[in-house]
C-alpha cells in the first residue's frame, strides 16, 4: 500500500460508519430508555433479575460512548491519522465490549435458570448479587487493561515493528498484528467467549426443558379436568389450555433469540481475528481487516438488541412503561 493511499472503498467506508452510527444512536437511548423504566418504578429497583439486567444495560452504555465512537474513527480515517494512542485505546474498548457483553449475559442467563429451572433451591443473595456484578466489571476492566498493558510495558524491541509504523503508513489492525503477544490475548478472549457460550447454552437448555415438563404436566390436569367434567372442563380448559401453549412457544423463541444473538452476532468476529493472526499477504489481510470491521458491527449490534431483549420483551416492564404513559397522556375531562 503507497502512503496515503485509503484502504477502504467510498461505499464501505459510509455503508459501515452509517451502521456505526445508527447502533451507537440507539444503543445509547434504549439502554437509557430501560434504566429510566427501572429507576422511575420503585417496585422494579430491588428485583435480583432487574439488578443484573441494569449491570448489563450500564456496560452497554460504557461500550456505546467508547467502543463504537472509536471504531467509528478508524473507518472514516483509514490509514491517515490513526495515532498510536487511538490504536490504542481502540484495542481497549473493543476488549471491553467483547468480556463484558459476554459476562453480563452469562450472569443474567445463569440467574434465569437459577430462578425458573432451578426454582426449589435457595434464591441469590444480595452479597453474591453484588459478588456477581463485580466480577463483571473486573473481568471486562481487566480485559481493558491487558493489551494496553502488554504493548506499554514490555520491551521497545519486541515491539519495535508497532512503535515504528507511523500513522499514515498502516491502519490501526495492522499495527497491532505487528504486536507478538497479540495471539495471547486473543486465545484468552476467546476462551472467555467459548466458556460464555456454553454456559448461555446450557441455561436456556435447562430453561427449556422445565418450560417443557411444566407444560406436560398442567396439560394433563387440564385434560383430567376434561374427563372429569367434560362440559364444563370444556369451557374453561381451552382457553387455558392455548394459554399455556402460547407461554411454551414464547419460553422457547426467547431463549433461542437469546442464544442467537450472543454466539452468532460474536463468534464471526472472534474467528476473523484469528484468521488475520497468521496471514502476511497485503491484499488478504485488507479483505479480512474488511471484514473485521463488518463483523465488529454486527457484534455491536447485541448492543442495541439487549435493552429489547432482557427488558422491554419482559411483561413487568412493559405494564410500568404502559402505566407511565397512561399517566402522562391522561386528561382530565371534568374540568371546563
Amino acid at each position: 500500500m503507497e502512503q496515503g493511499e485509503p484502504p477502504y472503498g467510498t461505499w464501505f467506508v459510509a455503508i459501515v460508519s452509517t451502521s456505526l452510527f445508527a447502533l451507537g444512536v440507539t444503543g445509547l437511548l434504549s439502554n437509557m430508555a430501560v434504566l429510566a423504566v427501572h429507576y422511575a418504578d420503585r417496585r422494579l429497583v430491588s428485583a435480583i433479575d432487574n439488578v443484573f439486567v441494569r449491570n448489563l444495560n450500564f456496560a452497554d452504555l460504557v461500550i456505546c460512548v467508547t467502543a463504537i465512537p472509536l471504531t467509528f474513527v478508524l473507518v472514516i480515517t483509514g490509514s491517515g491519522h490513526q495515532s498510536t494512542a487511538v490504536c490504542l485505546a481502540h484495542e481497549a474498548s473493543t476488549s471491553f465490549a467483547c468480556l463484558a457483553s459476554a459476562a453480563n449475559v452469562v450472569v443474567v442467563s445463569v440467574n434465569r435458570q437459577n430462578r425458573i429451572a432451578d426454582s426449589y433451591s435457595r434464591p441469590i443473595e444480595p452479597r453474591h448479587m453484588t459478588t456477581a456484578i463485580v466480577v463483571t466489571w473486573v473481568v471486562a476492566i481487566a480485559g481493558a487493561i491487558m493489551p494496553v498493558s502488554v504493548v506499554t510495558l514490555t520491551s521497545h524491541d519486541d515491539n519495535a515493528a508497532f512503535w515504528n509504523a507511523t500513522s499514515t503508513t498502516q491502519t490501526c489492525f495492522r499495527r497491532m498484528l505487528t504486536v507478538d503477544a497479540r495471539i495471547y490475548w486473543d486465545i484468552c478472549y476467546t476462551g472467555v467467549f467459548v466458556a460464555a457460550s456454553f454456559a448461555v447454552v446450557v441455561s436456556y437448555a435447562r430453561i427449556l426443558y422445565t418450560a417443557r415438563n411444566r407444560l406436560r404436566v398442567r396439560m394433563a390436569m387440564i385434560r383430567a379436568v376434561l374427563v372429569a367434567f367434560p362440559v364444563v372442563g370444556s369451557v374453561q380448559a381451552c382457553p387455558a389450555s392455548d394459554a399455556l401453549k402460547s407461554q411454551g412457544k414464547t419460553v422457547k423463541w426467547m431463549s433461542l433469540l437469546v442464544i442467537a444473538t450472543f454466539i452468532l452476532c460474536w463468534s464471526p468476529y472472534y474467528v476473523t481475528r484469528f484468521l488475520m493472526s497468521d496471514i502476511d499477504d497485503d491484499t488478504v489481510v485488507l479483505r479480512l481487516e474488511k471484514l473485521e470491521f463488518v463483523f465488529l458491527t454486527l457484534a455491536y449490534l447485541t448492543i442495541s438488541l439487549h435493552p429489547f431483549i432482557y427488558g422491554f420483551s419482559r411483561r413487568a416492564i412493559r405494564n410500568a412503561v404502559a402505566e407511565h404513559l397512561m399517566c402522562c397522556t391522561a386528561i382530565d375531562f371534568t374540568t371546563p
